[in-house]
C-alpha cells in the first residue's frame, strides 16, 4: 500500500492526459479488492476490462464486482500498483525484471512455508511461467506445453510450491 501511494506521488499523471480522476491515496482494503479482482479477472476472461462494470445484462454478464471497487480507482491502482519501493528517474534502475517483485516473494515464501506443512516426499522440478512480454530473461523451449515465458525452477509437494 506505501509502494503503490509513493509511486503515485512520485509519477503523478500530466495535467492534460484525459484521467478518471485525481489520485487519492488507497487503503489496504481497496488493495485486497483490486487483487481480488484481479484474480477473477483472470478466471473470468471478458473482452475490455470495463466490461467487468456494466450494470445491464444487454452488454453481457453482469458481474457484482463494482460492490467492491469502482472501476476508475481499480484502473488508478492498475496504473500505479508497486511491490518494492519506487525509485526516482535519477536513482539507479532495476538490474532485472525480477527485482521489482523480489520483496513480495519473499515475503509471500515465506508466510507460506510457514502456513504448510510439507509432506516426505518433496520434487525439485522446473517450469516454464507464461509471459510474452520483451524482457531479456524470457526463454523458448518450444518442446514445453508452455514453451514461452520465465523458466523457474521450484520445490514442491503434492502440487503445492514451496520455495
Amino acid at each position: 500500500m506505501e509502494y503503490t501511494n509513493e509511486n503515485a506521488k512520485l509519477y503523478p499523471p500530466p495535467e492534460d492526459k484525459d484521467f478518471p480522476c485525481r489520485w487519492k491515496p488507497t487503503s489496504r482494503q481497496e488493495l485486497y479488492a483490486y487483487l481480488a479482482v484481479l484474480i477473477y479477472m483472470g478466471l473470468h476472461i471478458e473482452n475490455t476490462i470495463t466490461d467487468y462494470w456494466y450494470k445491464d445484462f444487454l452488454y453481457g454478464t453482469m458481474y457484482n464486482i463494482r460492490n467492491y471497487i469502482g472501476a476508475n480507482q481499480w484502473q488508478q491502482i492498475n496504473c500505479y500498483f508497486y511491490c518494492t519501493k519506487p525509485r526516482r528517474e535519477e536513482d539507479e534502475g532495476f538490474q532485472n525484471t525480477f527485482e521489482r517483485i523480489k520483496e513480495l516473494s519473499e515475503e509471500l515464501r515465506l508466510a507460506l512455508m510457514k502456513l504448510y506443512t510439507p509432506g516426505i516426499h518433496l520434487t525439485v522440478d522446473e517450469t516454464i511461467k507464461r509471459f510474452t512480454g520483451r524482457v531479456s530473461e524470457i526463454v523458448n523451449i518450444l518442446t514445453k506445453p508452455t514453451p514461452e515465458g520465465f523458466k523457474i525452477w521450484l520445490l514442491g509437494n503434492q502440487g503445492y510450491v514451496l520455495n
